[in-house]
């Protein structure tokens, strides 16, 4: 093709380097870090998103629980004594309560104090005589003065 006025040249070129191989290489292991992190970020939010849709469907298992256990309360006590009523209704709530805490293992996140109310509401209600060990500063006062 001289006759057109084109030259061809050829060339080749072997064992191409960088000249900085170790800054070529810190890109890469940073690249490959930002890569696994993004990684695990995104399993992280996963596992979090699962964790969550168990505890709103164990929340409202409980709701259900609380709401029916309080419904068969309300029934069974009929029209008779307003006061025996929300009596019942009031201890029927604690019941579910203890009842969620134990299920739950919700007891093991919660202070002893408030757990140890709970088992005390019943007695401060009116409703049976406190379980053992149940005297003390969290059944006197206030609470079941109103």
């Amino acid at each position: 093709m001289p006759e057109y006025g084109i030259l061809h040249l050829s060339a080749t070129i072997t064992d191409l380097q960088p000249q900085d191989k170790e800054r070529v290489y810190r890109q890469q292991v940073e690249s490959w870090k930002a890569r696994w992190q993004r990684r695990m970020l995104e399993e992280l939010g996963e596992a979090e998103a699962d964790a969550e849709r168990v505890l709103g469907v164990e929340r409202a298992a409980v709701q259900a629980e609380v709401i029916s256990s309080i419904g068969e309360a309300i029934a069974g006590v009929g029209t008779g004594d307003s006061a025996q009523a929300a009596t019942v209704v009031a201890l029927r709530f604690v019941e579910s309560l203890r009842r969620m805490i134990e299920r739950a293992e919700l007891g093991e996140r919660l202070a002893p104090e408030v757990v140890e109310t709970i088992g005390k509401m019943p007695h401060i209600i009116g409703g049976e005589p406190p379980a053992a060990g149940g005297s003390g500063p969290a059944g006197q006062g206030s609470v079941g003065d109103g």
